[in-house]
C-alpha cells in the first residue's frame, strides 16, 4: 500500500502483471477484520493485481495461533513463484 500511496502518480506503470498477497494480523476476531479485507480487494481490484491468497491472523496476540499463523504465512511465502 505504501508503494502505491508514495507512487500514485506512477500507478499506470505498476499497475498489471503482478501478484498480490496480503498478510493482515492483530487483536480483532471475525468481522473486525471485514473492513481491511474489503480494502485490501479494492486496492488489488484497481490496480488489476489477482488476489493469490490472503492470511488474516486473528487475535495474533494468542500464542497458540501465532504458531499456526506463522506456518501458514511460510507456507503462503513458499506458494509464490
Amino acid at each position: 500500500k505504501t508503494v502505491i500511496d508514495r507512487f500514485y502518480e506512477h500507478n499506470h506503470e505498476l499497475k498489471d502483471g503482478k501478484q498480490a498477497y496480503v498478510l493482515i494480523s492483530g487483536y480483532g476476531v471475525g468481522d473486525a477484520y471485514d473492513s481491511l479485507k474489503l480494502y485490501f480487494q479494492q486496492l488489488t481490484n484497481y490496480m488489476r493485481w489477482p488476489l493469490q491468497k490472503m492470511l488474516v491472523g486473528e487475535d495474533s496476540w494468542n500464542r497458540g495461533k501465532q504458531s499456526q499463523y506463522i506456518k501458514q504465512a511460510e507456507e503462503m511465502g513458499q506458494s509464490i513463484k
